[in-house]
């Protein structure tokens, strides 16, 4: 009869190890998907970033008013880093409507005027790209971690599970 007690409770504590296992699965899975949304989001940003880098060095001489494509590249690029809070500590939301300003300004000035604001709203976007870069290894070493975690914790559960079932086999 103890014996029988035995089997059952290890049978229970069998049941549970595998539940926990399906259960951090389904989470760690979750949170894998969001960090995949998450990592797409952020190179996407890089990408938009240096594209309007290529397009504002490119764009010398050019009157802005023509490149309605330049100012939504620009904006959307700060508008990510503020969303995504890439930006350093030094660089704030206020920067990105300084940097919009001056490209507002452009737009009815000789070419003449991109030189003196262009260099600083290249410089920024070189700023927020580096700040994006750094963002994105930052999320990337999270996740490595994380999964490292899970790894860990499930192998252990396995270990764990397979001792109870060799146990009641032994005792059957």
């Amino acid at each position: 009869n103890a014996l029988n007690v035995d089997i059952e409770e290890t049978r229970t504590e069998i049941a549970k190890i595998t539940k926990t296992i399906a259960e951090e699965k389904a989470a760690r899975n979750k949170e894998r998907n969001e960090y995949m949304i998450a990592l797409a989001d952020i190179n996407e940003a890089i990408r938009g970033d240096e594209e309007a880098i290529e397009l504002m060095q490119a764009s010398k001489g050019v009157f802005l008013q023509k490149s309605d494509s330049l100012r939504e590249k620009v904006e959307a690029t700060l508008q990510r880093a503020v969303a995504h809070s890439a930006m350093k500590p030094g660089r704030s939301p206020k920067e990105s409507q300084k940097v919009m300003a001056m490209l507002e300004f452009l737009e009815g000035e000789d070419p003449k005027g991109y030189g003196f604001h262009g260099g600083e709203i290249i410089e920024t976007l070189q700023g927020v790209l580096k700040d994006f870069k750094g963002h994105k290894n930052k999320i990337q070493e999270e996740e490595s971690s994380k999964k490292h975690e899970f790894d860990m914790a499930q192998a252990a559960r396995s270990n764990q599970k397979q001792a109870f079932e060799d146990n009641v086999a032994k005792i059957e």
